[in-house]
């Protein structure tokens, strides 16, 4: 696949809902529970013979006209071009729209977040940190994995549980720190492969002002789950650039050019896949599962 280089565009992937309904907005008014939004990033990251991983998770209330912006006041998602484009790293930054006067964006406290790997039988307590203060508008308490050293296999099923548990008796549950959740929440996703043997079709090196032409595997142990795959150029001007999951694509020589004269290069594929949950009960929520894993070589620019 061959890509076009533009000068700005997109500047966020985003999964939120539609705007809420005025029936809905009146609803919220007269008492009733604001969905519970919950948000999910798993990364896994090869380089260099070493696998890093980290799991994440945020959960709030808010409209759902709001949404969106929520989302990425969080910074859950990366910024990423419209498929078959390129951009350059710093077009991407986008400028946030100004929020209401009274938008904020309160990331809750749900007791114990537990993931679960069943197919390994794995069960990880996560760590609930303080989210760093963003202009007043994000507070509160956001969950990650204690090390990058966790093993999250891929692909592979995992289950996001939240509420109060005993490790000891995991399908237990007891009164816990402020939680709202009542009798919890549970999450459940398959990882897709990574993008494995990313690479090129020639040596490790490219000639300045060349397409290049990048290849990956493509995932064949999850069909049934739609995956985007965008590749990080990193040179002395670095560039992003999104693709449909084919195997190969190629980056033009707009972006090769400008690397510097013998600059080591790394290339970094991207395997990226949403997956999202909604549950209409007592205590209303919806959930999206990110899964960003992804492999990287190196080449000089000759």
């Amino acid at each position: 696949m061959f890509v076009r280089l533009v000068a700005s565009a997109l500047v966020a992937l985003s999964f939120g809902c539609a705007a809420e309904s005025p029936e809905d907005l009146a609803a919220h008014e007269e008492g009733e529970a604001r969905p519970l939004h919950a948000r999910v990033l798993v990364e896994r990251t090869a380089e260099a013979g070493s696998v890093r991983t980290n799991v994440s998770a945020k959960f709030f209330q808010v409209g759902g006209k709001e949404l969106e912006l929520a989302d990425r006041f969080i910074g859950f998602g990366p910024a990423l071009p419209a498929e078959g484009e390129c951009v350059a790293m710093t077009a991407l930054d986008g400028v946030l729209r100004k929020p209401s006067a009274d938008f904020a964006v309160d990331l809750l406290d749900v007791g114990d977040v537990v993931l679960s790997l069943p197919n390994v039988d794995s069960q990880t307590l996560l760590a609930a940190r303080a989210f760093p203060d963003v202009g007043e508008i994000v507070s509160g308490v956001f969950y990650t994995s204690p090390n990058a050293e966790l093993g999250l296999p891929a692909p592979g099923r995992y289950k996001l549980e939240a509420g109060c548990f005993d490790l000891q008796s995991p399908h237990a549950r007891s009164q816990c720190r402020g939680t709202t959740l009542g009798d919890g929440l549970a999450i459940e996703a398959i990882a897709p492969s990574p993008p494995n043997n990313a690479g090129l079709d020639t040596a490790n090196s490219i000639k300045r002002g060349s397409d290049l032409k990048v290849r990956w595997d493509v995932d064949r142990s999850t069909p049934a789950i739609q995956s985007t795959i965008y590749v990080d150029f990193i040179a002395e001007r670095s560039y992003r650039c999104s693709f449909a999951d084919e195997g190969a694509a190629v980056l033009p020589s707009e972006i090769t050019l400008d690397a510097g004269a013998r600059e080591l290069v790394t290339v970094v594929v991207h395997r990226l896949s949403h997956q999202q949950l909604r549950d209409e009960g007592e205590q209303p929520f919806e959930a999206t599962v990110l899964f960003d894993l992804s492999e990287s070589f190196e080449l000089f620019a000759e």
